[in-house]
């Protein structure tokens, strides 16, 4: 994840069985599912956010989303 273009953060692990960082199924076209990502940062980022992207990549890809 990356806010307000420049603060980089890694998603924590998490137990929850729709946690974005474990999941592992292939999605079909026009097929959702809902995941959660949970990170963290400090209280003066997280009072300031104007931007979110999302980075997602694999051993062959790389993709940036941006969220907000």
């Amino acid at each position: 994840i990356t806010v307000n273009d420049s603060i980089r953060a890694n998603a924590l692990t998490t137990m929850l069985p729709n946690d974005m960082s474990t999941y592992e199924e292939t999605l079909e076209p026009g097929q959702s599912q809902e995941l959660v990502l949970l990170l963290e940062v400090n209280e003066d980022v997280a009072d300031a956010v104007q931007t979110i992207a999302l980075r997602l990549k694999n051993a062959s890809n790389e993709y940036t989303i941006q969220l907000l």
